[in-house]
């Protein structure tokens, strides 16, 4: 199994985490009317979508390390894989609202409600598409993406360590 293997499965919850995160945020600003929790909001919605891309990008890797798998797997990675798509496109879309929001909305110059709130709706379609993409990852379990592998050494390779170093 590759590292894009290993990659997908540790990363894989951070795009969800970054946007509830941002939609917490950008709410308690507009609510506050305060700009920079809106401004942190735009910018974690900026980093979301990145590592939504690593995410995406690393899938197929995790996919081709789960190797021959029965027809209801197939049909539940297959599923999963769809619903991370659209995620992404969803991400990556509230992630360009966000560099626009940034970009147009200069420091200085106070970030439109109406347009928060637009990126508010964004971000909750993609926490929703996300949450349905992780779910869907989870009933996989991992399809044994680890059988065989060791991310440690074993006792025995320990042994010939400390031998070689002594």
């Amino acid at each position: 199994m590759d590292y894009a293997s290993h990659i997908h499965i540790m990363i894989n919850h951070l795009p969800l985490d970054a946007t509830v995160f941002a939609l917490v945020v950008l709410l308690y600003g507009t609510l506050r009317d305060e700009e920079t929790p809106i401004r942190i909001g735009l910018a974690t919605l900026i980093v979301a979508a990145i590592i939504t891309g690593m995410t995406y990008r690393t899938g197929p890797s995790a996919a081709a390390a789960a190797g021959h798998v029965d027809p209801e797997a197939a049909s539940r990675l297959a599923l999963h894989s769809a619903i991370g798509h659209i995620a992404q496109i969803c991400s990556l879309v509230t992630g360009v609202a966000a560099v626009f929001g940034i970009w147009y909305f200069q420091p200085g110059q106070r970030v439109r409600r109406e347009f928060a709130a637009v990126v508010m709706a964004l971000s909750l379609a993609t926490i929703v598409l996300s949450g349905f993409a992780f779910v869907s990852g989870k009933r996989l379990g991992h399809i044994d993406l680890f059988q065989g592998a060791s991310m440690a050494p074993t006792q025995p390779d320990i042994v010939a360590i400390l031998l070689k170093t002594a």
